[in-house]
């Protein structure tokens, strides 16, 4: 262990180079699964997504069953599109552990996605997650499923769109007898749903005639990535002097859930974001939305390509190198702008 807890050093000191030799030198010494792990997690941050996928597989054959190795090649499958054998591995996921954990005691089961009456659908992740899941929900009452659809209340209003039967988490609300019952985050693999089959259309909707361009230059602190996913201070400075521009931000807005947000959106001509909630509702309300992404984003925003299948009306704006914000931000100016900008400008 006394090398690992080195190479950990040396990746916590930012010598990415000193831990990257060091796991890889444990991987092939010794049978300490973190050592996979982490070594797949220092190929996948540099962009060597298929160099990261050989070291998993790698790591899978030495540890059968072994889920924190199998859920990171889940999703690196989901960032190459290949959704049908990462939504499987998607499934060992730990946030959906924690979310499940109190429905074990229902008298009902999980779902596992044959026909069915009435079903329990509650929330998992962050919001724009949920949000972005919610389409399945949609399509779930227009099969002719009973639905349930349990919901923070900061979505609670926005998600009665997709015509289930909304219960506001923590709420007096008493739950109708179901089924089954699933996370919102299993949806798109009970449903089976491949990429070629995703459908990226409007499925929410609201109203606004205010016109602008909305900006969101930082997500919630809390992100365990919000350190390379928000923009640095001056350069979130140098968007909010562009023109007609104006901040999406609760405090500034007033919004008090997503409904109002998503009303304040609707009247937009464009919303530049970075990789958040408002991303995922501009998206899904079909507002035409301009994506900022770190050079490594989020598997869902997959590999190679200034589109989302998730959402028509979205473009992608990505770091050419690791935090490489400036050139994401020139890349904007001359957009909106017809050329880039200096910092005081």
């Amino acid at each position: 262990m006394e090398i690992f807890d080195a190479a950990i050093n040396h990746y916590q000191n930012n010598r990415i180079s000193e831990a990257e030799s060091m796991f890889r030198s444990l991987v092939e010494r010794s049978n300490i699964v973190s050592a996979s792990v982490n070594l797949g997690s220092i190929q996948e941050n540099r962009g060597s997504f298929d160099e990261a996928i050989e070291t998993y597989i790698a790591g899978s054959i030495r540890f059968p069953g072994e889920p924190r190795i199998l859920r990171r090649l889940g999703y690196l499958l989901l960032r190459n599109g290949d959704f049908d054998a990462g939504w499987k591995l998607h499934e060992l996921r730990e946030s959906k552990a924690a979310a499940v954990a109190p429905l074990q005691r229902l008298p009902y089961p999980e779902w596992n996605g044959q026909p069915i009456g009435r079903l329990l659908v509650v929330p998992e992740q962050g919001f724009g997650d949920q949000i972005m899941y919610a389409r399945f929900v949609r399509d779930l009452v227009r099969t002719g499923t009973q639905t349930v659809l349990v919901a923070p209340p900061p979505l609670a209003r926005l998600f009665a769109q997709t015509g289930a039967t909304v219960v506001e988490a923590g709420g007096a609300a008493s739950i109708p007898r179901c089924d089954a019952w699933i996370s919102i985050a299993s949806l798109p693999y009970r449903l089976g749903v491949s990429l070629e089959a995703l459908n990226g259309g409007t499925y929410l909707s609201s109203q606004g005639r205010d016109g602008g361009i909305g900006l969101v230059t930082k997500g919630s602190p809390g992100h365990p990535n919000d350190r390379n996913r928000s923009l640095p201070s001056d350069l979130a400075r140098r968007l909010e002097t562009l023109p007609n521009v104006r901040s999406l931000d609760p405090a500034v807005t007033g919004a008090n859930d997503f409904l109002d947000t998503a009303q304040i959106i609707s009247g937009l001509d464009l919303v530049i974001t970075v990789d958040t909630s408002v991303a995922h509702l501009a998206g899904a309300l079909g507002k035409r939305c301009w994506v900022m992404l770190p050079f490594v984003g989020d598997w869902r925003w997959l590999r190679d390509r200034n589109d989302s299948p998730w959402y028509n009306s979205v473009r992608l704006f990505r770091q050419p190198q690791l935090g490489d914000w400036n050139a994401v931000i020139e890349k904007v100016e001359e957009e909106l702008c017809g050329g880039p900008r200096s910092i005081t400008g």
